[in-house]
Order: C-alpha cells, then sequence, then structure tokens
C-alpha cells in the first residue's frame, strides 16, 4: 500500500532552511492538513504523518530536505496505523450550486430555495475560524438532522445555524441517494479494516447490513455491497462499517424555529474591516492592540517579521471571501511560482466558484509546468464553471509548452 507518487506531491525535495520549513509546518495547520512529511539526510528516511495539519511524530533537527504528500485521513490512519477514530466520508461528487447572495444570505431564504428544490441530501458547514465541519440532513427538501462536534439528532441543529450565523463559514449544498442518507443517519459501529476480499466475504457472511469504505491516498468512497466494489479497490484499504439498526422512517424537523426572520450567513464584508483583526493562524477575532493571539497563542509579532510572501500565502486561508479573491490575484501579478503548492492545498478546500476561477487565472500568469497538474485537476472540478475555463487554460498552456 504506496502513497508516494507525484499525483500527491506537495512539496518536492526543498533544502529545511531556504524554504522555511516552520513556516511551511504553519500553513499546514492552517489548512487542517491531511498527508506525510517525508524527512531525508544523507540517505536515512523518516515519514511524518500529519493529521488535521498536527504532526503526530516528533520532528527531528538533522535532516536536510523534505517533501510533503497529501493523502485522505483515513488512509493516514490505516497507514501508520493510528490510535485516531475513523470516520465516514459523506460523499460530495453531486454539489448543488446555490446563489446565497441572490438572496441576501439570508437564512430562512436558503432553507426555503432548498426545500422548494426537494434535495435528498446535507448542507456541509465549515467553519472557517473554528476549523471544524457541521452537517443538515435533508429529505426530499425538509430538514431531517444535523451533526456537530460528533453528536447527530435534531439537538444539534440549534447550534448548526448558529454555526452558520455567528461565525464566517463555507456552505455548501450536496445531493445523495435515499439509500445511502439512510446509511448516514443510521446507527453504525466500525468492525475492522481490511485488504482482501475473501476476509470481506466472511466477515459480511450474516444477517446484518454493512458499509464499505474503501481508502485511497487520494480520496474515498462509501458502498453498500461487496459487490459494489471497483477492482481499483484492491488498492485501498477496506474499511467495515456494521450497521446497527437502519432508520428508515424520518420526521420532518421545522427548522424555521431555530432562524430569526433576518438571521443572515455570516459574510465579513471588506468596508467591515476598519475595526476588525483577525490572527493569521487560526483566524480568529482579535483585538488591535493584542501582541499574542488568545485563541491559539501565535506571537503575532513573529507574524510582522515574516518575508511579505509568506504574509501573502497565510492570507490564502482569510475569512473574509473578498480578500481570499484578491490574495490569489496579488499572487498572479507576482508570478509567485512558490505559491503553486497552497494553491494546489487551496483547490480542494475552497468552495466559492469565482475564487476558484481567479486561481485558473493565476495559474495561468505563473505560466509555468508546475502549474499543469493543478490545471488538470480543475478541469474536472464538480463545478462545470471551472471546469470549462481550467480546460481552456490548460488547452493554451500545454500548447505552449509544445512550442517550446
Amino acid at each position: 500500500m504506496e502513497w508516494v507518487n507525484e499525483n500527491l506531491v506537495v512539496y518536492k525535495d526543498l533544502d529545511r532552511d531556504i524554504s522555511k520549513f516552520d513556516n511551511i509546518l504553519k500553513v499546514l495547520r492552517q489548512h487542517n492538513f491531511n498527508g506525510v512529511i517525508q524527512l531525508r539526510s544523507f540517505g536515512d528516511v523518516i515519514n511524518i504523518p500529519v493529521v488535521e495539519g498536527e504532526t503526530l511524530n516528533n520532528i527531528p533537527d538533522d535532516f536536510l530536505v523534505f517533501s510533503v504528500y497529501r493523502a485522505s485521513k483515513n488512509f493516514i490512519i490505516n497507514y501508520f496505523q493510528l490510535p485516531l477514530d475513523l470516520t465516514i466520508q459523506y460523499r460530495e461528487t453531486e454539489p448543488i450550486w446555490v446563489n446565497l447572495e441572490s438572496f441576501g444570505m439570508n437564512i430562512k431564504e436558503l432553507f426555503k430555495r432548498i426545500e422548494k428544490m426537494g434535495i435528498t441530501g446535507f448542507v456541509k458547514v465549515r467553519n472557517r475560524i473554528r476549523r471544524k465541519h457541521s452537517y443538515i440532513f435533508l429529505l426530499n427538501g425538509a430538514v431531517i438532522a444535523g451533526e456537530s462536534d460528533g453528536l447527530k439528532g435534531v439537538g444539534v441543529l440549534e447550534k448548526v445555524i448558529s454555526e452558520i450565523r455567528d461565525y464566517p463559514c463555507d456552505v455548501n449544498i450536496f445531493s445523495i441517494s435515499p439509500e445511502e442518507f439512510s446509511i448516514y443517519l443510521s446507527k453504525r459501529r466500525y468492525i475492522m479494516t481490511l485488504k482482501d476480499r475473501d476476509t470481506l466475504s466472511e466477515m459480511m457472511n450474516d444477517e446484518h447490513i454493512y458499509y464499505l469504505q474503501v481508502v485511497y491516498p487520494e480520496y474515498t468512497e462509501g458502498y453498500l455491497s461487496m459487490e459494489d466494489l471497483p477492482p481499483e479497490s484492491k488498492r485501498g484499504f477496506i474499511e467495515l462499517y456494521r450497521i446497527d439498526s437502519v432508520i428508515t422512517k424520518f420526521n420532518e424537523v421545522d427548522i424555521y424555529k431555530y432562524i430569526n426572520e433576518f438571521d443572515r450567513i455570516n459574510v465579513i464584508k471588506p468596508q467591515d474591516l476598519g475595526i476588525l483583526f483577525f490572527c493569521p493562524a487560526c483566524w480568529s477575532q482579535i483585538g488591535s492592540s493584542d501582541q499574542v493571539c488568545p485563541n491559539c497563542g501565535f506571537d503575532l509579532e513573529e507574524f510582522h517579521k515574516m518575508e511579505y510572501e509568506y504574509k501573502i500565502l497565510m492570507a490564502l486561508e482569510h475569512p473574509v471571501k473578498e480578500w481570499r479573491k484578491n490574495t490569489v490575484y496579488v499572487i498572479g501579478l507576482k508570478r509567485l511560482e512558490e505559491a503553486v503548492p497552497y494553491l494546489d492545498i487551496m483547490i480542494d478546500k475552497e468552495s466559492d466558484p469565482f475564487i476558484l476561477i481567479e486561481i485558473v487565472d493565476t495559474l495561468k500568469k505563473i505560466g509555468t509546468i508546475s502549474v499543469l497538474p493543478l490545471l488538470e485537476k480543475l478541469s474536472i472540478h464538480k463545478y462545470a464553471l471551472v471546469r470549462n475555463k481550467a480546460k481552456q487554460t490548460l488547452f493554451q498552456l500545454s500548447k505552449q509548452f509544445k512550442n517550446l
């Protein structure tokens, strides 16, 4: 089971001192990065797992060169046999784009729109300050339950709504099948991780209902039966979950009782920033006179000493959407090729298609061979608007390189 390949590389063979390794660690934490840091020195190789931005082994002081590879969270846990909880990854292959600005970010209007569309799936809420995900589950447009901080049910819906209202968040909507919807809301238990189908067949030879999750370095896929497993699943870890009780009947919840008439999705506009200050490490709001972030302990004076380019790279995670877009634009103007790995990470997290299009334009301005893998990724993006722009740019750049 291998995770080291060129498709997964974020940084390749960088010198520790020249590349400012400590600053890169801060950016990985900022992005809740999952993957592996590979350290090398005089033939010795040390692999350090990284889960949600945190290095899980001590980093020695005597390495010379390092590389960073991305991988899915569950793959890292299985590969390194880490004592961490495995989780089912909700399928996000069917996004539904809703222009939140078309109804003034009003939360009540958002759920009226969802109800009218009759969506079966979930609303995914990413808190950009607290770096956590919450969910609201939908059945034919009706709200059924929520999930937050490991708790699932009706009782957490008020908390999820408060996340949307009180913190800068990304809000995305995904459609899933009714079968998956039932599995996601049913009680389940992780059984084990397997590598061969023969053992899997023996384990599933009873009256229980199971859910299979195949974990590759690049992504994670779920399946409702062993017959659905693709042939390439042999190169991934197969996680087996047992469904203790399948829920088939769901009660609708009146989501509007948790929402006031004028509650809005929390979006900080540039004109509001005259009195607001943010920590550049965790992006929580801070006071103008703070020298250390009261939330994460980051030394704010240290930030002022950083080089201008690294300040730009850290700003890619800014909670204000317009600032993230402007930061990408500045990177393009300056043609900062060292920003390519950071933009690669950003592509995996960013939900706004217009910011992703700005990334395509910036990659075109940078114009080196290193941007081609990012454009290839964007050319199969879930949003057609982004796909088409990336395909056009990829064709233009590829043609230029062929003519050299």
